[in-house]
């Protein structure tokens, strides 16, 4: 991929995180790179849609990410976010009332990373499991429409039935150590996952007294960057 394909994906993605809807050659020469007339960009764009890193939904339209596209995103262009001391004292902050209104630290858990991600959160200690954000994503464009309403629905039944057999049948396949990234999941990576635009994030937790997974489902045009560094944050609170 050339240097400017590579900046055209990046300001698509970033407009489409932002819209949610197609983006178009003239919006990214307008608005990002105003040295290429948006014919080069519309050009530069079908190499990306050839290449597999964006498509086309209508003829007439813009372009948007396919999961090949936000994976390069997340593996090639992000820009990791770390928490200013700051931010992570008001996150450590919030995290410690969100217990103190909670008896039950799971619960507290979970809402914590929903508050702060906007995303669907997933908590999961032992024997315990608590998830809180399913109506933030329900509010999200992706899934706007019923039918898309009932599969994500049906998949999140299908992960709080049986948490532990869903990871360690789909996504932990081998052991996870206390070293191990955060992992990612977009689209369809997922062997469960049929036309569902969500991404999973998933991190297992170390406290002094038990283990635990935490997990993130949002739409593919998440804030990758912001949750990550939750996730991992999160980690060292619960040490």
């Amino acid at each position: 991929m050339t240097l400017r394909q590579k900046q055209v994906l990046n300001c698509i993605i970033q407009e489409y995180r932002q819209e949610a809807a197609p983006v178009s050659s003239f919006l990214i020469s307008a608005k990002y790179i105003f040295n290429v007339s948006p014919a080069t960009i519309r050009n530069e764009m079908g190499f990306l849609e050839r290449d597999g890193y964006l498509q086309n939904l209508h003829t007439s339209s813009g372009r948007i990410p396919t999961d090949k596209g936000f994976r390069f995103f997340v593996n090639s262009l992000m820009q990791e976010k770390q928490f200013t001391s700051y931010e992570k004292k008001k996150l450590k902050n919030y995290f410690l009332q969100a217990k103190k209104k909670n008896k039950r630290a799971v619960k507290a858990l979970s809402n914590f990373l929903s508050a702060i991600s906007g995303n669907l959160a997933i908590a999961s200690m032992e024997d315990e499991i608590a998830e809180t954000g399913f109506a933030l994503l329900l509010k999200e464009p992706e899934f706007s429409e019923r039918e898309n309403v009932l599969k994500i629905a049906e998949f999140l039944d299908s992960i709080l039935d049986s948490i532990n057999d869903w990871l360690k049948n789909f996504f932990i396949a081998r052991d996870i150590k206390k070293t191990e990234d955060v992992q990612i999941y977009i689209g369809q990576e997922m062997p469960t996952i049929n036309d569902l635009e969500i991404s999973i994030l998933i991190s297992k937790i170390f406290s002094i007294k038990e283990e635990g997974i935490i997990i993130l489902i949002g739409p593919k045009r998440m804030q990758y960057e912001k949750n990550i560094s939750l996730l991992e944050y999160t980690r060292e609170l619960l040490i």
